[in-house]
């Protein structure tokens, strides 16, 4: 593994509820370490953003949380470790698989309009820091059909056709999370801001929005620093949170 510490150890567990609530649970009895990863062949009960679930077949898709220690970024800047996740994410389809990955605000992964990885980042506090942080991943790889509230989804078999070895796909993409977080600790903000940005499904594109039952056009211009979209309408910029605002297809 091409990793200086992430992923050293990789726990493979055979089956799990929440593979993020495993590694909290590591975290807190004090068993974890800087870099650990957490992965599990069949996720029976997965989390993800405000209760949403995320359940994966045995042994098709990469299910997995990361552990790390970013004491060096303030609560306020938390943000920018979701930035460099999805950054990781995208970047590793693009480059390993030829896909062309986009993020789907704020941290969903998409390829041709279609969902194929998610992310669920968990912090810890300690004062005004972060102390230590889960982040949980799921990547739809082998998977080959979905149930059908999942008409949405897509995995990379489907889309390049190939068969993947689950253990060797998160040892490579191990090490490109592994690279941004390392530009994340040497506070390259402005970097992770521009790339994230680009790589932000429709954005500079007038799209149609609904938000508290209305319908409205704009385009989406940036994230401001507490990761709320920011979207200029006809009444000007307008600030939306995860959940409050919605694309319509």
């Amino acid at each position: 593994m091409n990793t200086l510490f992430t992923g050293k150890p990789v726990k493979w567990i055979e089956s799990l509820d929440s593979t993020n609530r495993y590694a909290n649970i590591q975290v807190k009895n004090g068993n974890s370490t800087d870099g650990a990863v957490y992965a599990t062949h069949v996720q029976t009960n997965g989390r993800g953003q405000i209760g949403n679930k995320w359940i994966t077949r045995h042994r098709e898709n990469l299910t997995f949380s990361v552990v790390y220690e970013p004491t060096f970024l303030a609560a306020t800047e938390q943000f920018y470790l979701n930035m460099s996740v999805c950054l990781a994410l995208s970047n590793f389809l693009q480059k390993e698989c030829s896909l062309a990955a986009q993020v789907k605000w704020p941290n969903d992964i998409y390829v041709d309009y279609e969902k194929i990885a998610g992310v669920l980042i968990e912090n810890t506090l300690r004062g005004s820091n972060l102390s230590h942080t889960v982040i949980g991943i799921g990547l739809n790889v082998n998977q080959d059909v979905f149930d059908e509230e999942l008409s949405s989804a897509t995995s990379i078999k489907l889309k390049t056709g190939k068969e993947y070895v689950l253990e060797e796909l998160l040892d490579t993409f191990l090490s490109y999370l592994e690279a941004e977080y390392l530009l994340l600790k040497a506070r390259r903000f402005d970097d992770l801001y521009a790339r994230y940005c680009a790589n932000l499904l429709f954005f500079n594109e007038e799209r149609v929005f609904t938000a508290n039952d209305q319908i409205f056009s704009g385009i989406i211009t940036g994230i401001n620093s507490d990761g709320r979209l920011i979207i200029n309408t006809r009444a000007g910029n307008k600030l939306y949170a995860f959940k409050e605002v919605a694309f319509v297809v």
